[in-house]
């Protein structure tokens, strides 16, 4: 699969920004280039606690299960 030079990328949390332990439980990655109106188009990947979810070369989604620990958020935001 060819990857998108540009993407956006959305983590799942329950944590409030202005909390000490800022951590996500799953996130989604979409390709910004995508010009599809169909928004399955530009899903690149999905992950919860649980499972995660891509496309193989066939273009079919692909389920894995398997158990995804917590991560720290990612931010470049300067307080």
């Amino acid at each position: 699969m060819q990857m998108s030079k540009f993407i956006w990328i959305a983590q799942f949390t329950t944590t409030k920004p202005t909390e000490k332990e800022k951590k996500s439980f799953g996130m989604i990655i979409l390709d910004a280039t995508e010009t599809s109106k169909n928004y399955i188009d530009a899903l690149l990947f999905i992950v919860y606690p649980d499972r995660y979810h891509f496309f193989n070369k066939d273009g079919k989604i692909v389920t894995e299960y398997v158990t995804i620990p917590n991560f720290d958020i990612y931010s470049n935001f300067k307080n």
